[in-house]
């Protein structure tokens, strides 16, 4: 077999490859600098459970940013935590937000889906030591960027997993109403 063939037949084999990695785990469309362009802070929330500090919100948004209509802006919510968690453990309790989010909003639950995202967010949220960044970057009418001390991570695609996921702190049902309160700075 002469070069110019194998090449192209590794050339061909590599791209089917990168072709068949699902559409969730890729990275995020934008690097973290351009994504949160023109984004200013509206709100800040020091979280703490049972007393110990968990992490430092802040929601950046842009202008004309509606709280009742938060799925409809672009908008990044930061997260530095101060403590150290499994990644499996912030993609467990972030699912398990949701899924309180849904009911206290009379939504159906299909556990297929939600399987699917609880295996995404696995995936993409890695252990967090004291001090990292995450930041969830909602992208109107596609879904969620994921970024670790500015590193993309990867996206979820989807409206009702953003508005889920997002709801945990901006819906008005959410079960933090003084973060939720903090955060829009109302």
């Amino acid at each position: 077999m002469s070069t110019p063939h194998l090449s192209r037949r590794l050339c061909l084999l590599s791209g089917l490859v990168c072709a068949t990695e699902p559409l969730w785990a890729q990275t995020a469309p934008l690097p973290w600098r351009e994504a949160v362009a023109g984004l200013q802070t509206r709100g800040t929330y020091h979280f703490r459970y049972l007393g110990m500090s968990i992490y430092h919100a802040e929601l950046q948004v842009a202008t004309g940013f509606e709280p009742t209509r938060f799925v409809q802006h672009r908008f990044a919510l930061n997260l530095t935590y101060t403590r150290n968690f499994k990644g499996l453990a912030i993609a467990d309790r972030t699912i398990s937000e949701m899924q309180t989010l849904a009911q206290r909003n009379g939504l159906a639950w299909e556990f297929s889906r939600v399987d699917s995202w609880q295996r995404q967010l696995r995936t993409l949220i890695p252990d967090v030591q004291s001090g990292d960044l995450i930041t969830g970057l909602h992208l109107p009418m596609q879904g969620t960027a994921l970024f670790l001390n500015q590193t993309p991570l990867g996206t979820v695609k989807g409206v009702e997993f953003a508005e889920l996921f997002f709801g945990i702190w901006l819906s008005p049902l959410s079960a933090q109403p003084a973060m939720r309160q903090a955060l829009l700075a109302t």
